[in-house]
């Protein structure tokens, strides 16, 4: 009895084959070769909507800031380095001229009073700024004490991705545009904004 014990004991034992191991191993392989794919995609469309998001936001607070405040603001877009940055330009008339308020302070202000970098993969390609286009240097916004600006079109690209961002002059809107800065101009001279899909940020 304890032979046919000891063989059955054996039998449960017995452990995964080299072949059946390659199986499973390449079959694993298989299904994380299949996601990768999609999953690179997305993760450009996340970084691209995240820099989207951190240019129209520093945008939006440049606005905030020159209407409550009645400070004139710059929005700072650097293609060089790729940063954006929010410089206060002045006080309030009747108030005495200050250096604005630094660390927790400051970013309590203005969160975009330090230079904020893109995310590493995604580029400023090209900045129109009225009839001026720009690939290189800094690129100044100004918004006077009422929040108005010249109209500023940003083209940002990661990999094949581009976005351009529509900033109007008047209301803080600010337009994503799935598509080049080329793309959004011709859909204007032609009065089609449906070109590429258009969204708010």
């Amino acid at each position: 009895m304890s032979v046919a014990i000891r063989v059955i004991r054996r039998a449960s034992l017995r452990a995964f084959t080299l072949l059946e191991l390659l199986v499973v191993v390449t079959l694993a392989a298989l299904v994380m070769v299949l996601a990768a794919g999609p999953m690179a995609g997305r993760l450009k469309t996340v970084a691209l909507r995240k820099s989207c998001g951190l240019v129209a936001s520093a945008a939006r607070q440049g606005r905030l800031l020159a209407m409550e405040g009645r400070q004139a603001c710059r929005l700072v877009l650097d293609l060089d380095e790729q940063t954006v940055q929010l410089v206060i330009l002045s006080t309030p008339a009747n108030e005495h001229a200050e250096t604005p308020p630094s660390g927790a302070a400051g970013a309590r202000l203005n969160p975009f009073y330090r230079a904020q970098p893109l995310d590493k993969n995604v580029q400023i390609r090209r900045v129109c700024q009225g009839e001026r286009f720009f690939q290189q240097g800094r690129v100044e916004m100004d918004f006077d004490r009422m929040g108005e600006s010249e109209p500023v079109q940003i083209e940002l690209g990661n990999g094949d991705m581009v976005r351009t961002l529509v900033m109007t002059p008047f209301g803080g809107k600010v337009i994503v545009f799935n598509g080049t800065l080329a793309a959004w101009q011709s859909s204007q001279q032609i009065g089609d904004t449906s070109v590429g899909g258009v969204g708010y940020e």
